[in-house]
Order: structure tokens, then sequence, then C-alpha cells
């Protein structure tokens, strides 16, 4: 004889939720609320870490660090100067 198999389905939808790839959203969408605000222009990682704790967030200074270097202004702000002159000089040629 052949069994059936029945398969119960769930009212409504289940949705898995990667905890790990949620926090990581959360804490990007904190630090782009800190660091995009007008009165948000902060030039090192300890500045943009203490407004944070501020804020009532506890980012480590290695999460803000690697979230702070993927930022193109904190990028060019950090740049060494000559550097930043031979990429403008680059630009300007094109």
């Amino acid at each position: 004889m052949i069994e059936e198999t029945k398969f119960r389905i769930s009212d409504s939808p289940v949705i898995y939720i990667d905890s790990q790839r949620a926090h990581d959203l959360d804490r990007e969408i904190a630090l782009q609320k800190l660091y995009y605000r007008p009165e948000g222009y902060y030039r090192t990682v300890e500045k943009m870490h203490n407004a944070s704790r501020i804020a009532g967030y506890n980012f480590s200074l290695t999460d803000i660090k690697n979230w702070l270097n993927k930022q193109i202004t904190f990028w060019f702000i950090n740049l060494d100067q000559n550097l930043f002159s031979m990429l403008l000089l680059i630009i300007y040629r094109l």
C-alpha cells in the first residue's frame, strides 16, 4: 500500500530572519542617522563612537571604523594631501 503524506499548511506564512543581517542593518541605519545629520560631522572614529554612546548605541570601535571607511566623505577627509592633489589632477585632465 502507498502511504499518504499529509502536509500541514500553516495559516500564516513563516518568514525566516537572519539575526546577524538584521543586526548589521540596524547598525547601518543608526550610523547613517548619526553621521549624515547636520550636526553629525565626526572627523574621527573616536568622536563617532562617543556620539553613538550618547545616542544609546553600543557599537565597537572596529564596527564604526569599518563603517566610516566605506563612506566616501570620510575617505576624502583622511586622504593624504599629496594623493588628493594627484587625484584632482587626474580628474581635471579627463
